[in-house]
């Protein structure tokens, strides 16, 4: 450590002689910023050793000139420090000269590698600094065909220039290995996500499915009796008016046959409800074959022991002949568990727009004609209002 005029105030060496005062960096250092580190020129030893010296300005509290720290440090430190250096087999390090010369050297540089062929542009390139890849293309030298890195750069306050030639695949590896572990995850998470996507997308398929049948279901469930299958009555509502529509439309006929069984009642006082709906589960397969499978028409049961019938685009003639067939179906025996069953029904019937003009009506009018046909003395079918040419054959086939 040096005070404002020069002179050694301590030092960790025994005997420092070294004249500070006289060199230029002392004699600026007024000049210098507070803590300013400078370099100053390597000094030869008597010992043949070179050193280098540092220089740290030292200020009193106002700012003045207070003194230097100076370090000295052996070239031959750097020269261990880069020799612990890593270096592959093809990499090389050194210090050259402005002459060509290389002053230090780490590694080893082929005579005919890529560091001597562009030396010359090195040391006479208007860039105090740079880099490039050089390739060696002297296939007769056979010594190596591979690119290389080359950096380069200048000792400060030195004729001195760095030079660190790097075998580029080996510079690469870790790069080249990093991607490709980087790739492989890539590639790995994509399929996992593609996976997870069409699984997922199954599983929605899936639900939707699932939920689509829940809601015909319940649809079904909504429109359609529980016992027999049958639309109910919402469902023959519904459908009624749109066959009055239609055949306002197209200028046809709609009928609704009303069929009530008759003596049905017993059965279920005597044999049970369980009987009585196998009873009605089986008088609805036969009503449903009686009814023209091509058309639009349609069986409903409305509750009990009643149900009804829409016949579209027909003629009086064909719903008297439809119900004859309804009649004669009902009174085939049937068998129920070891029980026989002989049973008839009450038919009414009403045609739009011969009878009505509304749907309401068109019910109303089937529904009268049924309880014509019970009080003519049942398993007889009935017109709920005949014309005036008809009226003595209201009732009957």
């Amino acid at each position: 450590m040096l005070d404002e005029h020069g002179a050694v105030v301590t030092t960790s060496e025994q005997q420092d002689s070294f004249d500070y005062s006289t060199l230029p960096v002392f004699q600026d250092a007024s000049k210098m910023a507070p803590a300013q580190f400078i370099i100053g020129h390597p000094v030869i030893e008597a010992s043949g050793q070179w050193r280098i010296p540092t220089f740290t300005r030292i200020s009193n509290p106002d700012g003045k000139f207070a003194g230097m720290v100076v370090i000295w440090l052996r070239v031959d430190s750097f020269a261990d420090t880069y020799r612990r250096t890593a270096l592959a087999p093809k990499d090389a390090m050194a210090v050259v000269g402005n002459d060509g010369g290389v002053r230090m050297l780490f590694g080893q540089l082929a005579e005919d590698g890529p560091y001597r062929r562009h030396l010359h542009n090195i040391l006479t390139s208007p860039e105090p600094a740079g880099a490039f890849i050089a390739f060696n293309t002297d296939e007769a030298a056979n010594t190596d065909t591979k690119a290389h890195i080359i950096a380069y750069g200048p000792v400060a306050h030195y004729p001195l220039l760095a030079v660190v030639s790097l075998d580029y695949d080996h510079a690469f590896t870790l790069f080249y290995a990093r991607r490709r572990a980087y790739y492989e995850v890539a590639a790995t998470v994509s399929i996992v996500v593609t996976l997870l996507a069409a699984a997922l997308l199954f599983l929605l398929g899936k639900q939707r499915k699932t939920a689509q049948k829940l809601q015909e279901a319940l649809a079904e469930e909504a429109l359609h009796d529980a016992l027999t299958g049958l639309a109910n009555r919402s469902l023959f509502q519904d459908q009624c008016e749109r066959a009055v529509a239609r055949a306002r439309r197209h200028a046809h006929s709609v009928a609704v046959l009303y069929l009530d069984l008759d003596e049905f009642k017993p059965i279920n006082d005597q044999y049970g409800h369980a009987v009585g709906d196998l009873v009605l589960q089986e008088v609805s397969t036969r009503l449903r074959s009686c009814i023209r499978a091509s058309s639009e028409d349609l069986v409903a049961r409305l509750g009990g022991d009643e149900f009804c019938i829409i016949l579209s685009n027909i003629t009086r003639a064909q719903c008297g002949m439809i119900a004859e067939k309804i009649l004669h179906a009902i009174t085939i025996p049937m068998v129920v568990g070891y029980t026989r069953f002989e049973l008839t029904a009450s038919v009414g019937a009403a045609l739009f727009p011969d009878e009505t003009e509304g749907v309401k009506e068109l019910i109303d009018l089937a529904d009268r004609g049924m309880y014509k046909a019970k009080r003519a003395g049942k398993n007889n079918f009935c017109w709920g209002a005949a014309p005036p040419r008809l009226a003595k054959v209201a009732c009957g086939l």
